[in-house]
């Protein structure tokens, strides 16, 4: 994309309080995810709530196929980067990133119990942010903190998680196609199980029998 990682990353560790300030709004989408749901259980965003779970889903899932077939490493190792240059830094992901693939690949690690930050490409801390502020877009008071919260993940998310700038273009393209194939889905969903009328009647509404005269 033209754009030089490594120039960012010390971008960031020349300024601690921007990597402190960038580390704890990374890990904020446990919190981020329970508020959101907390303000979306209301029966009036109760359709948001279902497209944005089904949305997530999706997301998820796209991206853990996509990995399979383009799994790569990430730039910590890529660049060959020494700790000198992230020293007031604290990365989530960096050269480690290759140990876990390597065992991977080996079968020597069969299993992943944790988030061990393997994925590269597309990632899904993009995605997430984008998940996130389309799902608090309709809580008004909570819609511009939550987009500018999110744009700061987007920012951080190349250093503390070891993406190249194309894997944020990855996981927002992720994010909008699960978001719009949720939506969808939900919609038509929500229209085919709405009542039907029935000779300009609802169906809701029933007629009723013609009294009886016996006695």
């Amino acid at each position: 994309m033209g754009l030089d990682w490594r120039a960012f990353l010390h971008f960031f560790n020349d300024r601690p309080l921007l990597g402190t300030l960038g580390r704890l709004i990374y890990d904020s989408v446990l919190l981020q995810s329970l508020i959101l749901i907390a303000n979306l259980a209301a029966p009036s965003r109760l359709l948001r709530l279902q497209q944005y779970i089904l949305a997530t889903t999706l997301a998820l899932a796209m991206t853990l196929i996509i990995f399979a077939f383009v799994p790569a490493g990430g730039t910590y190792a890529y660049f060959q980067i020494v700790p000198s240059e992230f020293s007031n830094l604290s990365p989530v992901t960096t050269a480690n990133q290759l140990v876990y693939l390597d065992a991977l690949r080996s079968g020597k690690h069969t299993l992943v119990t944790e988030m061990a930050g393997i994925i590269t490409f597309p990632s899904f801390h993009a995605a997430w942010a984008i998940l996130f502020m389309w799902g608090f877009y309709p809580i008004r008071l909570l819609r511009y903190g939550a987009i500018l919260l999110n744009l700061l993940m987007l920012g951080a998310t190349p250093i503390l998680g070891a993406h190249y700038f194309i894997d944020l273009v990855g996981g927002a393209i992720v994010a909008m196609a699960a978001i719009y194939v949720a939506a969808r889905f939900m919609r038509g969903y929500e229209r085919a199980s709405a009542p039907r009328e029935t000779s300009g009647m609802p169906a809701a509404i029933k007629p009723r029998d013609p009294p009886s005269h016996d006695l």
